[in-house]
């Protein structure tokens, strides 16, 4: 995923996103890559132990997260997406 793409996806700046991504890739779970069609840009990519730790945990953020989400009523959850939309642009 572009580093521009990655950062709206995570309500992210880009300079605290290199940050992240300069952590990331100590841990050997992500490279840079500069994809050829727009070389000013890069892409961030998940490596092999990258990989495995998103296989790893993904699953169980989601069940954990739908477990909580599931205790809302369809007036909440309309409350809160419109929330989030008010909130996502304001980036």
């Amino acid at each position: 995923m572009t580093f521009n793409k990655l950062a709206e996806k995570t309500l992210t700046t880009k300079g605290e996103l290199t940050g992240i991504i300069d952590r990331l890739e100590k841990k050997d779970l992500v490279r840079r890559e500069v994809p050829p069609e727009d070389r000013r840009s890069f892409l961030a990519v998940l490596t092999p132990a990258g990989e495995r730790v998103f296989a790893e945990t993904f699953p169980a953020h989601i069940a954990h997260l739908k477990q909580r989400f599931e205790q809302l009523d369809n007036q909440d959850l309309e409350q809160i997406r419109v929330a989030l939309e008010k909130i996502k642009k304001l980036f």
